[in-house]
């Protein structure tokens, strides 16, 4: 396709993309078909006004209706792109997605050097779970020259597929100082229970400007390193969710002096969790400051909590409640 040819069809291309919601990895677009059963009115004889009029229908949901506004389309090399891409995702709205795949494969072959077939089978892939197959297309889409939009778009689309993790450390390798790649690599890294890399990755996209510390600090703590995650946590902004982190971490690592120690500055800002207060009666318990724990894990029952903070009462021997 010439440049003349791509630029008169870029905007258009765009809007195709964000048909039906506007994240490219959302379920896709599905629901009924609000066609109007009436004749339609003759197309417009511009072909970008019949593409606007196709777009208009797809984002609709007049999936039929886009469908025959493509069909009644002259064969234009320069609107092959685009009428290939809404008929994929009018067909895909109408719930026929083997169509819909076969529509955007075409036209993938017929535009090599195009992102948006791409982009739209690696999107449907991910969707209807075909990973080997979203695996194939991202590396298509990386051929060549790895933009960081590129690298963003695969790295979301494929941060919950162990085996893709070798795919994404290579597109991720040349934008090793954005934070932002980073911060959807390390999310790959946890997804995939990789708890020292991605908390790593996670402190290195907080050196670089995002805010990933809490995200690094609780990896650390899912990997045992409580060192780390308490550095890591001590750099949480909010002063609420940092104290309630430092809680898991200090409990999960049982160190309970150090637990209980936060319990009056839970109350000074105001922190009711039952998740918190359950870990300061089972620290109280473990510390062998048995009135307190049963203070505390009998305000629990009734709360989300109420099955550990009842077996907790058991065992201490305690009686649910106090009698009159």
């Amino acid at each position: 396709m010439t440049t003349a040819s791509s630029s008169r069809l870029s905007s258009v291309g765009a809007m195709v993309l964000l048909v039906g919601g506007g994240s490219l990895f959302a379920a896709g677009a599905r629901g009924r078909d609000t066609s109007d059963p009436t004749p339609a009115p003759a197309p417009p004889a511009d072909p970008r006004a019949q593409l606007r009029r196709a777009l208009d229908d797809v984002e609709h949901a007049r999936y039929r209706a886009a469908l025959a506004a493509v069909d009644a389309m002259q064969d234009q090399p320069d609107t092959a792109l685009v009428r290939g891409l809404i008929r994929a995702r009018a067909l895909r709205g109408l719930g026929r997605d083997a169509p819909a795949f076969r529509a955007l494969e075409q036209t993938a072959a017929a535009f090599p050097d195009e992102d948006a077939p791409k982009l739209e089978l690696l999107a449907l892939c991910r969707d209807l779970g075909l990973r080997a197959r979203a695996r194939h297309w991202a590396t298509e889409l990386l051929a060549g020259r790895p933009t960081r939009p590129r690298v963003m778009t695969v790295l979301e689309a494929l941060y919950d597929d162990a085996a893709a993790l070798p795919l994404l450390e290579r597109a991720a390798a040349p934008f090793h100082e954005d934070g932002d790649v980073l911060y959807r690599l390390a999310h790959a890294y946890a997804a995939a229970r990789h708890r020292h890399a991605a908390g790593t990755l996670f402190a290195r996209a907080a050196q670089r400007g995002r805010a990933a510390a809490f995200e690094a600090a609780d990896q650390f703590r899912l990997a045992g390193a409580t060192r780390r995650a308490l550095r890591l946590n001590a750099r949480v902004a909010d002063e609420t969710k940092r104290l309630r982190q430092r809680v898991r971490i200090l409990s999960d690592a049982q160190r309970f002096a150090r637990t209980v120690a936060l319990e009056a500055e839970a109350r000074r800002l105001g922190i009711d969790d039952p998740n918190v207060r359950y870990r300061f009666a089972y620290a109280r318990f473990r510390l062998g400051q048995e009135d307190r724990a049963t203070e505390l894990a009998r305000a629990l029952v009734g709360t989300e909590v109420e099955g550990p903070a009842t077996a907790l009462l058991r065992a201490l021997g305690r009686p649910l409640e106090v009698s009159d």
